[in-house]
């Protein structure tokens, strides 16, 4: 419950930060906590304010400067920061008040036992590392205050990544329709018109199985079919199918928690369910099933919002009772889906 309600926060405050944080701006923060040695403090002051990870910033207070540092953590209302100059060590406590200037940033030192975090570049080839300090510090902080940052690294890796960490649920729906005419008759004879009109949609659930077989995903779906006949002089019949299916999915040519990329799909889904007809003068019911193997892609954005498209072969058996007579019909072709999802 918490980690949701953290990524819901996480997300509120992006959309509304909109503007990157600039040199020179200045806030009034609270030390929540420090390590030992106060080379590394714990701020009231995350994303919220626009912070980011490698901000540089002074702390000073009405008396002079305090202390220098970088952001090595953000979260959506804290941030961790690592101290790489220290002026007054006894302004560094627990629930202190004090100013902070953000500032550009400045070369810091190659030394081992001074480097404090990845990605924060010295040359092409060279980056920092977490120091002892920073890493001790934050493997004590409170788990509640931990897992926000560990949300935020989440994030960070689906944007750096392009993948989804968690969004291993997705709910989808596609759709199928024809409209078309016919005539029917002896050459220079009188013609019979007919139309028929043919609506099959899809909705269903996918679960995908992540890291354990990154492949591989499990449909549950609700399968409707809709057919009409409407002949010249207006007899009219009407068909319903109503099915449920599952089956499995494979997918190739991307990671299937990419997103920003086509991702290819084959399936294998089977099902059964009912159908009803009703013609001019009698109504029937009967029992329907099917097995249907096809390939498709899928594209999401980042927001988990996806289109997919898919071709299918599909075999189907309906047996229909009239009058206490059952006649079954087989049918087999091709069909073609296209459809919206979002991913969770």
């Amino acid at each position: 419950m918490f980690k949701q309600t953290a990524q819901i926060t996480a997300f509120l405050f992006l959309s509304l930060n909109i503007l990157a944080i600039e040199i020179g701006e200045k806030y009034e923060v609270t030390i929540l906590d420090s390590s030992q040695s106060k080379r590394t403090i714990l701020l009231n002051r995350g994303l919220s304010s626009g912070l980011t990870i490698e901000n540089h910033a002074n702390f000073y207070d009405d008396v002079g400067p305090i202390a220098r540092g970088v952001a090595i953590e953000v979260a959506p209302m804290r941030s961790v920061w690592a101290l790489y100059t220290v002026e007054d060590i006894s302004k560094i406590a627990s629930n202190s008040k004090v100013k902070m200037k953000i500032t550009s940033p400045v070369k810091l030192t190659k030394d081992q036992s001074k480097m404090i975090r990845p990605a924060i570049a010295i040359s092409d080839e060279e980056t920092y590392s977490p120091s002892p300090d920073a890493r001790h510090f934050y493997n004590k902080l409170p788990t509640v205050i931990k897992s926000e940052f560990e949300i935020e690294k989440e994030r960070e890796d689906e944007k750096n990544k392009g993948l989804f960490s968690q969004r291993y649920h997705e709910v989808w729906g596609v759709v199928d329709f024809a409209l078309f005419d016919t005539s029917e008759g002896l050459v220079n004879s009188s013609i019979k018109n007919s139309s028929t009109l043919d609506i099959e949609y899809l909705l269903g659930y996918e679960y995908y199985i992540g890291k354990y077989i990154k492949e591989l995903s499990f449909n549950l779906f609700l399968h409707e079919e809709y057919r009409t006949y409407r002949q010249e002089n207006e007899q009219k019949s009407r068909i319903n199918f109503l099915e449920i299916g599952l089956g499995p999915d494979w997918h190739f040519y991307h990671d299937p928690m990419a997103y920003g990329d086509l991702i290819g799909h084959g399936y294998f889904h089977f099902g059964f369910g009912t159908m009803d007809s009703e013609a001019v003068s009698a109504a029937s019911e009967g029992d329907t099933s099917f097995i249907a193997v096809g390939i498709g892609g899928k594209y999401y954005l980042s927001s988990g919002l996806g289109m997919r498209l898919a071709i299918e072969y599909n075999y189907s058996k309906k047996d229909l009772v009239d009058n206490s007579v059952t006649n079954r019909t087989t049918s087999s072709g091709v069909k073609n889906y296209f459809g919206l999802s979002y991913r969770f």
